[in-house]
């Protein structure tokens, strides 16, 4: 059974589409990626799957249960986490008590004793722990994606869905976070993957899905779909060009 399954999910604004028709399915444990330019669809597709943007037909579910007219915070206690482009801790808490937030919100199973340990070991899996007493605004850029992840993680999701976390990274912090992505993925957690910074993108995802205008163009192994004449055009226009003047 899949984890999460979406089935003809569909959203507009007007004349504009941001979802058409998406159809998809990521099983417990898998990585995905998710591909697409800029006013793809790409984020509309988390706020969909979260809840804070309401699907206009079609159909989410989570375990083969229907999802589809539940609140984000009622996903959120079901396992499903994402984190954000820009990342935007509480600035003037520290990094523990960020990772406390999450915890006490979604991960209500736990006792405080276990949710203040539970944060601990979330803070020495993202590398935080030598920050955790200090104030999320002090950060710099790598510290708040960490955070952006440690947070997501802190609420105990069995669905990750990261929003182009490597954004804005040197190729040494890249390859820190992913590290730190690839143990997430290790310890069972599904992820699903927005991301422009391919080489890190490919590094974790076992499959790959393209999105433009709101729609799937292509979708598979990630160096099938890399190679797909279509999505070279659409995505990869620049290298595509330049492989045609060589």
């Amino acid at each position: 059974m899949s984890l999460l399954e979406l089935t003809d999910v569909s959203k507009r604004y007007g004349s504009l589409v941001v979802a058409d028709a998406v159809t998809l399915s990521v099983a417990a444990g898998e990585a995905l990626g998710v591909l697409g330019p800029n006013g793809a669809g790409k984020t509309t597709l988390f706020n969909l799957v979260t809840g804070v943007t309401r699907v206009d037909g079609g159909r989410i579910a989570f375990e083969g249960a229907d999802i589809t007219a539940l609140k984000p915070h009622e996903r959120a206690r079901l396992g499903v986490a994402r984190s954000y482009q820009i990342p935007k801790p509480f600035v003037q808490m520290t990094v523990f008590e960020n990772l406390l937030v999450g915890a006490s919100f979604a991960a209500q199973d736990l006792s405080p004793r276990e949710r203040t340990a539970h944060c601990a070991e979330v803070l020495d899996r993202t590398g935080l722990a030598p920050k955790a007493n200090a104030l999320a605004g002090s950060l710099n850029l790598l510290e708040r994606k960490r955070l952006e992840l440690a947070r997501a993680l802190a609420a105990k999701p069995r669905l990750l869905l990261l929003d182009e976390i490597a954004g804005g990274l040197t190729e040494a912090e890249c390859h820190e976070l992913v590290d730190a992505i690839k143990a997430v993925r290790a310890s069972g957690v599904t992820i699903v993957w927005i991301e422009h910074v391919l080489h890190a993108l490919m590094g974790v995802v076992d499959r790959v899905l393209v999105l433009n205008f709101g729609k799937v163009i292509a979708e598979g192994q990630p160096k099938a779909v890399m190679a797909d004449p279509s999505v070279r055009e659409i995505y990869l226009g620049i290298e595509a060009a330049d492989d045609a003047a060589h």
